[in-house]
């Protein structure tokens, strides 16, 4: 993964950790968080959400919901 250095090592320290943690991924559109994130955590997944672009409260509770 080419310029992802520290997001990488920290994905990963979180894997070390003995308990549980909740990680925030945010940035632009189309720049790769997904990939980032399922590349080193997907068979670690317990639960993964993804929210819609502009999409109201009631979208956004109903692709929870789903």
């Amino acid at each position: 993964m080419i310029g992802r250095t520290i997001e990488v090592e920290k994905l990963k320290s979180a894997l070390s950790l003995k308990k549980s943690s909740f990680i925030a991924v945010t940035g632009r559109r189309r720049v790769g968080k997904t990939y980032l994130v399922d590349s080193i955590l997907k068979e670690h997944y317990c639960f993964s959400m993804t929210g819609i672009q502009n999409g109201d409260k009631s979208t956004q509770l109903f692709n929870f919901s789903v």
